[in-house]
């Protein structure tokens, strides 16, 4: 996994048909930040069912590109506080 911008997510998502779509989850090791990965692999399909806490959603072009971009906004400040917190927490 990789750390994406929203920009890119967003690209990704518009190109991915409802057929195929993507998943996009909140990543906290190493690089912090939001992964976007095909949701119709075995490992992703398997943390969606199992409703993986850092899943922020699964996207296709059918749906809708600002609600999609507002939550990934949300979803990327929530990574930079926590992180934020554990290197404050580190300090002491």
């Amino acid at each position: 996994m990789s750390v994406q911008t929203i920009k890119l997510i967003m690209t990704r998502v518009k190109g991915a048909p409802f057929t195929s779509p993507v998943a996009v989850f909140r990543k906290y090791d190493g690089d912090a930040g939001l992964d976007c990965v095909f949701a119709n692999t075995l490992d992703t399909l398997r943390r969606v069912e199992q409703k993986d806490s850092l899943l922020i959603g699964v996207f296709s072009c059918m749906d809708h590109m600002g609600l999609i971009k507002t939550k990934l906004e949300h979803a990327e400040r929530c990574v930079t506080k926590m992180i934020a917190s554990l290197e404050n927490s580190n300090e002491i």
